[in-house]
């Protein structure tokens, strides 16, 4: 899969995050899309929404104002399997959480746990695992 066919979809309430995040994909492929939300219903909006000519890497914050990961990703469980399937979901959180981020993990949407802030070497990770579509320890 070559990066123009993925786009990046980066869900988090903190506009600064947004922006680190942002620098660091566009540092490592900068032939990537890239869209923002901080609010997870808009993101969720666009994912059902999107063209199905790219594959997304979404990258959700654990911790949201309106809804956390764990709730994004019972309303991405509804969704279609045709939009599950072209999607691939990594849920990012400043620190480990023990017990509930292992369940976040259990999740058979979810890729991923990530540890920000998200570094050029992680982010390459997330291209390869994506592009390879294999699972990775990214941790």
């Amino acid at each position: 899969m070559k990066h123009k066919d993925l786009q990046f979809v980066i869900i988090d309430e903190d506009v600064v995050s947004l922006k680190l995040i942002e620098l660091t994909i566009l540092k490592t492929a900068a032939d990537v899309k890239i869209v923002k939300f901080q609010d997870p219903k808009e993101g969720l909006n666009f994912i059902t929404s999107s063209s199905e000519d790219s594959h997304l890497v979404v990258l959700v914050s654990r911790f949201l104002p309106v809804m956390d990961a764990g709730e994004f990703m019972e309303e991405f469980d509804l969704l279609s399997e045709t939009v599950k399937n072209r999607c691939s979901i990594f849920v990012m959180s400043a620190q480990y959480l023990g017990s509930d981020y292992e369940n976040l993990h259990k999740k058979k949407n979810v890729r991923e746990l990530l540890v920000k802030p998200l570094t050029k070497s992680t982010i390459q990770d997330i291209l390869d695992c994506v592009g390879s579509r294999k699972v990775v320890d990214l941790a």
